[in-house]
Order: structure tokens, then sequence, then C-alpha cells
């Protein structure tokens, strides 16, 4: 028993060792990453866990890939955003809970200060009228 239980150990050893290895960064990020040995970078984009994947899925590993850019500093696309923006302008009464608003408020203030924007209703104002 002593056995199955050491080599189960050093098998949680080595998968969080293979963790530790992964290229990560903070979640739900697109960035370029580029191979050591080539000039071409290609997308990632990170998981709940910030590891890099490809679009198979496949994470990238530390020693062979580095990042090397951030492909977008927005966490919505122009659509999506303006679409949220006229959505909570016209909501008033606001149909779910206070703090439903005030994490779609602080989500899109945080989005609105990523272009550059003082806060969302300066954003709508800008994009929407």
């Amino acid at each position: 028993m002593r056995i199955v239980g050491e080599r189960v150990q050093r098998l949680k050893t080595r998968l969080i060792k293979t963790m530790i290895d992964l290229l990560k960064t903070t979640p739900h990020t697109e960035v370029q990453v580029s191979a050591s040995y080539s000039s071409q970078s290609e997308k990632a984009t990170s998981d709940d866990e910030g590891v890099l994947r490809d679009e198979q899925g496949r994470a990238y590993s530390k020693g062979v890939y580095e990042i090397v850019g951030q492909t977008s500093k927005h966490n919505l696309s122009a659509q999506e955003f303006g679409v949220l923006l006229r959505l909570l302008m016209v909501s008033d009464p606001w149909p779910l809970s206070e703090l439903d608003r005030d994490t779609l408020v602080e989500v899109l203030n945080e989005e609105s200060r990523s272009r550059n924007y003082d806060d969302w209703v300066h954003a709508y104002h800008e994009m929407c009228e």
C-alpha cells in the first residue's frame, strides 16, 4: 500500500510541476505568443486559471513560448460594448437586483476606461447617440 501511495504522490508532484511550467497570464486575456525557435507569432487565449491555450485547447510551455504582445486591451467587442451601454441606459426601472446593476456598471466603467472614457455614461454619449 505504501508503494502505491508514494507513486500517487509522485504523480501529483509531476502534475503540479507541469502546471507551474505552463505559460500564464490574467484569466480571459488574448495575447500573441511566439516560440523561441520561430519569428512567427500566434494568438493565444487564457482560460479560467490564466493558462494560455491555442484554438485547439493545447497549453503553451513556458520554456518554449513567450508572450510577445497583447492583441486586445478590451474585454468586449465594440458591438457588445454598445449593446450593453444602450441596455443599461434604457433600463429604468432596472429589472434585476441592485447588485446585478452595480456589477454591470462596474464592468462597463472598466471597459470605458480601457477605451479612454471617464465612465460608462460618457462612453454611451460618445458611442451611441
